[in-house]
């Protein structure tokens, strides 16, 4: 059943029974339910933590450049 979809494409647990499901299935293969709208939306939310996280890492990598320069120049650090 799995032989129709990429296998590059991304799973996400069935909000029903738990099992793996391609991220654009519109129904469980193993349980049958259909995969509604706001079960979606909960595939939705999922990935954007990871968007959320980077982000994060990002302003934090450029905080700690930044973060010794700051503080020279309000006269913090470097005073003799």
């Amino acid at each position: 059943m799995y032989d129709d979809y990429d296998q590059d494409e991304m799973t996400l647990p069935c909000p029903n029974c738990n099992a793996d499901v391609y991220e654009d299935t519109p129904r469980c293969p193993n349980c049958g339910e259909y995969i509604t709208g706001s079960n979606r939306n909960a595939f939705a939310k999922r990935s954007n933590w990871l968007r959320n996280l980077i982000v994060i890492v990002i302003a934090l990598t450029i905080l700690s450049f930044l973060l010794p320069h700051l503080l020279t120049l309000v006269g913090l650090i470097g005073k003799e």
